[in-house]
């Protein structure tokens, strides 16, 4: 009898996954994006990061059916050695279990893993399974297809013993980078903190970078990312947040990002969706028509009139004042609005809102 061939076609694995110890504790993060074939995106907002004990979490890239099972499989088997022990399994028991899970099945699974949690043995630490069983402890370790864009990334900026906002921001980088320039990852990111203290999420938000050549109003500032927070991401703790989602602008770019990559020419976010310009970078023009249009029609599916007067620019002198209501700093909106002195804002955009027209949909 012929020995089972392995398999020699390679696996899209259709992820992101990162995990960094820190002085003190130990981040494991991923993108949320599950694809079918790389082509086709089943979901955007899979929480890749599983808890398979109360400090021992493993991110999955690969096939997700086989990922979900193996998790289960090793979540009962901790469990029962934590019984038996009298105490919780060391991160090292947790990555032996995945470990001989997938070097058992090796002819059948398509899945990898990170490991990685905090004990009171050995402390923060990460291990690395790979398809075929293998086992190794690493500092940090990638996976999954995006991690071909990030290697370099990730061996220049690693630095021992960092602190845990240098490692929030070391993995939120790494992966906003993957999810970039990987077709199949994408979504939002997903961090668990691991300390001995306990565990904490952390949802990265979206960030939109200017436009090469972009040149602001004030020559003086230079142009930064615009960070939009996700809106109650998943995974949903209460059962309001599914349907309050809906309204996150992270979710609505991530959504219109991949409808317009069939049509998409153009690097600009926003391209034209009708000929004869499909696919080319929308016009000032036409943005500013968006958005009245998207006004009127939240007035008019309110079963309300619309305002007469509102302009796209009005979204702006609105949002500022909110902001400055809201009491955020007129240094801060003066760098976000790329105005030079707050004279602008008082001379152009300062509005009271609650009797601006328009301002009952345009404020949340």
């Amino acid at each position: 009898m012929d020995p089972p061939k392995s398999q020699s076609k390679g696996v899209s694995t259709g992820t992101t996954i990162v995990a960094v110890k820190y002085n003190g504790g130990v981040i494991i993060g991923s993108d949320s994006r599950a694809s079918i074939g790389g082509s086709y995106v089943s979901s955007k907002v899979i929480n890749k990061l599983i808890q398979v004990h109360d400090r021992i979490f493993c991110c999955i890239a690969g096939s997700l059916a086989d990922a979900q099972h193996v998790t289960r499989v090793a979540k009962f088997q901790l469990s029962f050695h934590s019984i038996q022990m009298g105490s919780p399994p060391l991160v090292k028991a947790a990555a032996t279990v995945l470990k001989e899970l997938c070097y058992s099945n090796r002819e059948d699974l398509q899945a990898g893993f990170i490991t990685a949690g905090w004990d009171k043995k050995k402390g923060p630490q990460v291990y690395t399974v790979s398809m075929g069983g293998m086992l190794i402890s690493q500092p940090f370790t990638i996976g999954g297809s995006g991690s071909t864009y990030i290697y370099g990334y990730m061996d220049a900026k690693y630095k021992p013993d960092m602190s845990r906002e240098e490692c929030i921001q070391f993995v939120t980088n790494a992966l906003s980078l993957a999810i970039g320039r990987d077709n199949v990852s994408g979504g939002i990111a997903h961090l668990v903190v691991i300390t001995e203290s306990g565990v904490d999420h952390v949802v990265v938000p979206a960030f939109l970078y200017p436009r090469a050549g972009y040149v602001p109003k004030v020559p003086s500032s230079a142009p930064r990312p615009v960070v939009l927070q996700a809106f109650c991401p998943p995974p949903f703790r209460e059962p309001d947040h599914r349907k309050l989602n809906c309204t996150c602008p992270v979710r609505a770019l991530d959504a219109y990002v991949h409808r317009a990559a069939l049509w998409r020419r153009a690097d600009q976010l926003l391209v034209c969706f009708g000929p004869p310009k499909r696919g080319l970078p929308a016009t000032k023009q036409t943005l500013s028509r968006w958005i009245v249009e998207a006004i009127s029609l939240a007035y008019e599916s309110s079963g309300l009139p619309s305002p007469l007067g509102v302009k796209a620019h009005s979204t702006r002198g609105v949002a500022a004042s909110k902001a400055f209501l809201a009491g955020v700093s007129m240094q801060d909106i003066c760098n976000a609005a790329g105005w030079s002195t707050a004279l602008t804002f008082a001379r152009f955009y300062g509005l009271d809102t609650r009797a601006t027209p328009g301002s009952s949909v345009l404020l949340p």
